[in-house]
């Protein structure tokens, strides 16, 4: 991420001094995903509201989806669900116009989760099928892993544990064999919540702290603060009070850093059951 900031920084003070309006969206743009890739949400939004400024203005088409894309991820982190949903909407109809098949995999996968969440679960399921037949058609297998991690956590919301196990098993499997640290991460997560599931706590708590490590290793802010809220969990239901408290507030801190308002949500959600199983 180093490379990418200094390349970056060094791109858009040349395009800057040529005065080249379009050549500047395209690198704030790219700017702004760097900050989404480090979960600095609100550092990102000036460069894709400009990004997004000029591509309406000049008709580009493939331009305002990427920054449509990256705006609703904005939106989706920090409860703008309606918001949120017309982005995506846009930002895919723009991907079809144009033919970008990994960009629109990667949004019916991101409107996937989205409906997850919503509780809408069979829309959910349409969205990431549609995604994963796109990403395995053209080869992306970066692509496909993280839809089939989408799956794992649909499967899960649905209280289909097998499914969600082999779905996030073969995440892991896909990830290791590239040395995806980044997504070694989410894939432990996943293995972590399935043996939260089924009950096994110490099972659950010695992955997700191999999880926690890796997530800390690549620099993923979010991540790590979903580690941490899962393994605050298996220490309230193994009678840790103090530790899940510890926990909960490390989790706390960083959904607030990253201003990622859903989560945070959440772990107030967790605090409250916290209260009254106490």
């Amino acid at each position: 991420r180093d490379d990418w900031r200094e390349t970056h920084e060094i791109a858009l003070e040349a395009v800057r001094r040529s005065g080249d309006s379009r050549a500047e969206a395209a690198v704030r743009r790219s700017r702004a995903a760097l900050a989404l890739s480090e979960h600095r949400l609100t550092e990102a939004l000036p460069d894709l509201r400009a990004a997004l400024d000029y591509f309406e203005r000049a008709g580009d088409t493939h331009g305002r989806g990427l920054a449509l894309r990256g705006l609703a991820f904005v939106d989706r982190a920090q409860g703008r669900t309606a918001e949120a949903l017309a982005r995506y909407q846009r930002a895919l109809a723009d991907f079809r116009a144009v033919g970008d098949l990994a960009a629109e995999a990667h949004v019916l996968t991101s409107l996937g989760q989205f409906h997850t969440e919503q509780g809408r679960h069979d829309d959910a399921e349409a969205e990431l099928r549609r995604a994963l037949a796109i990403s395995t058609g053209i080869g992306k297998r970066r692509g496909e892993a993280q839809t089939r991690y989408r799956l794992g956590e649909l499967y899960l919301a649905r209280g289909q544990v097998d499914l969600a196990e082999a779905e996030f098993t073969t995440v892991w499997r896909m990830v290791t064999l590239v040395g995806d640290v980044v997504g070694e991460a989410y894939a432990l997560l996943g293995v972590g919540w399935i043996a939260m599931a089924r009950g096994g706590l110490e099972r659950a708590r010695g992955i997700l702290t191999a999880a926690l490590e890796k997530a800390r290793r690549s620099g993923g802010r979010l991540n790590e603060a979903q580690v941490l809220l899962a393994l605050a969990e298996v220490s309230m239901w193994s009678g840790d009070e103090p530790g899940a408290g510890r926990r909960l507030d490390q989790a706390e801190e960083l959904f607030t850093a990253i201003a990622a308002t859903v989560w945070r949500e959440r772990v107030a959600e967790v605090r409250r059951r916290s209260l009254r199983a106490a």
